[in-house]
């Protein structure tokens, strides 16, 4: 699977809190972003129109979440961390 290619990520949320696993929303991201969604919004958007695509590889049991959370999680990660999984 495509996260497979990404380095390990720390979880940044405490596990008993967590809905949406970090894997889900890599995937949405990594997903919409080479669908050339410009930002979290659209890639939310992009992530509500190909649910059932997305559920073939994670179960997405609450969905998507929203642009602003997506964006306020995303924002935990570092960009180097995960770009560096797309240029080795």
């Amino acid at each position: 699977m495509l996260l497979d290619y990404l380095p390990p990520i720390e979880e940044p949320r405490e596990l008993h809190r967590v809905a949406r696993p970090l894997a889900e929303l890599l995937l949405l991201t990594v997903c919409g972003t080479i669908a050339d969604c410009d930002d979290y919004d659209a890639i939310v958007g992009r992530g509500e129109q190909h649910l059932a695509f997305l559920r073939q590889f994670l179960p997405y049991h609450h969905g998507v979440p929203t642009g602003r959370w997506l964006t306020i999680m995303m924002s935990r990660i570092s960009p180097a961390l995960v770009a560096s999984a797309f240029t080795g």
